[in-house]
């Protein structure tokens, strides 16, 4: 079959932006979008001209594929009844809340010759793409991600909300199992945490810090890549990539600072950035990430290849994502307990020390 035939499951935010990219595009035919509420549904047909179906279990026999956009709390069950009915699946990340359901569906892909992609979609940004080829062996990665609330997203937390993406890229790009996990984080506005920071150390030695905020007065979307020879700056916002090398006078112990006489050891900042650490800025090409992961998803099912993003995939960033959870949780409770002892008076009151004084 050369068009697919594919539906939106979810008209929020995202499963809008799906529906109006998928219109655009030549290489499948939009059949419906599923969504519980009348009125957006009446809003969708009149914007988008397109049918709409108030459960998605409609869509039995009507479609080869679907995007799931729901609330990350409703995956689990519309992934798998897709699945099972043999409709090839994108899911919005995060995939589902655990490792454990994330195997489930993995398994239910496997068993049925179906495609399981998962919304990483900073895996097709143009930005990280331009970046790939200069990728050797991080030996430290640090990223933040933050912005100001949206209201979005709201039955999950900020790990899975917004760390997720860089978790994802990190584990894409470090070839090692995550040994270690230091973390802290705080709930604000809500029961789900709203800021995280955590620490990932690898077997291979390699270090990870990540940084993750919803309720930040400044946005940003950053990513330093270290490895032993040169430094990369990726701006997802701004679309930048900056690459820092060590010259090779460096690299090969020709030159060396410290051996230098102090007038020349005084001129290195002149040409810090051109002679001894040569900086090149990287051409990133103007592209949608969204179309990217789109066209990839109707390429694997065409072809029947794996997609770029699997579920086996969006399981490591998960399990690594738990991780943080978990560990967050038994840091808040470290934190809540040292607080309730430093609520002790720290100089105990004359009355508690020798008796309250008698009337006279």
């Amino acid at each position: 079959m050369s068009t697919q035939r594919i539906a939106v499951i979810g008209a929020g935010h995202l499963g809008k932006i799906h529906l109006r990219r998928l219109k655009a595009t030549a290489d499948c035919e939009v059949v419906a979008m599923a969504e519980p509420m009348a009125e957006v549904r009446q809003a969708i047909e009149a914007e988008f001209s397109v049918a709409t179906v108030e459960d998605y279990r409609q869509l039995l026999g009507r479609v080869d594929a679907v995007i799931i956009a729901t609330p990350t709390s409703n995956h689990l069950e519309s992934a798998l009844w897709c699945l099972e009915n043999g409709i090839h699946c994108f899911v919005e990340k995060p995939l589902v809340r655990s490792a454990r359901h994330a195997d489930l569906l993995i398994h239910v892909a496997r068993r049925r010759n179906l495609v399981l992609q998962v919304g990483h979609v900073e895996r097709f940004s143009p930005t990280w793409q331009a970046a790939q080829p200069l990728i050797q062996t991080p030996y430290y990665i640090e990223a933040t991600r933050t912005s100001g609330y949206t209201g979005r997203s709201t039955d999950i937390g900020v790990v899975f909300d917004l760390m997720i993406h860089d978790l994802d890229l990190i584990l894409n790009c470090i070839d090692s199992n995550v040994v270690e996990i230091s973390a802290t984080g705080r709930c604000v506005l809500g029961h789900t945490e709203d800021v995280a920071e955590a620490r990932l150390g690898f077997e291979n030695g390699a270090i990870a810090c990540v940084k993750a905020s919803r309720i930040s007065r400044h946005p940003q979307r950053k990513m330093t890549i270290e490895s032993d020879f040169q430094s990369i700056e990726l701006d997802f916002a701004a679309a930048t990539v900056d690459c820092v090398r060590t010259s090779q006078d460096l690299v090969d112990g020709t030159s060396c600072a410290e051996e230098m006489a102090p007038e020349a050891r005084r001129n290195i900042n002149a040409e810090l950035f051109t002679r001894w650490l040569p900086h090149e800025s990287i051409a990133v090409q103007a592209g949608n990430a969204i179309d990217a992961e789109q066209a990839d998803f109707l390429h694997a099912i065409k072809h029947s290849v794996a997609p770029k993003v699997s579920g086996e995939d969006a399981r490591k960033a998960i399990s690594v994502a738990e991780r943080i959870l978990d560990t967050i949780a038994a840091s808040t409770e470290l934190r809540k307990h040292t607080r309730e002892e430093s609520e002790l008076p720290a100089i105990i009151p004359a009355a508690h020390r020798f008796g309250k004084r008698k009337a006279s």
